[in-house]
């Protein structure tokens, strides 16, 4: 996966609390209709997931503001060993890449 691309889906998980709110004050346009399409293509995924470890770590790192954990610690609090999140972390964004497009 490119790094931008990988930047750029990051930066969609870090915007998704956000999203009822934008939503809302969005009329019918473009825009809007991207933000629900994005917002409902994360939630698909994170309800698919077989792995609550995943879930929860996706949720404590992109979700919880302000946020405290690094990957590590993100890990250490899901029990999860680092290189086992990365590698569910890395395929939990192929799949999100997938389900928007971006691949």
């Amino acid at each position: 996966m490119r790094a931008g691309t990988k930047a750029k889906l990051q930066e969609i998980l870090f915007d998704y609390p956000y999203y009822d709110a934008q939503i809302e004050r969005l009329e019918d346009c473009k825009k809007r209709d991207v933000m629900i399409e994005r917002k409902e293509a994360i939630t698909r995924l994170l309800n698919k997931s077989g792995n609550d470890s995943l879930r929860d770590a996706i949720r404590l790192y992109y979700f919880s503001k302000p946020r405290r954990y690094t990957w590590q610690g993100v890990a250490f609090e899901c029990g999860m060993h680092p290189s086992q999140l990365s590698r569910a972390h890395t395929e939990f964004l192929y799949k999100l890449a997938k389900e928007l497009g971006e691949m």
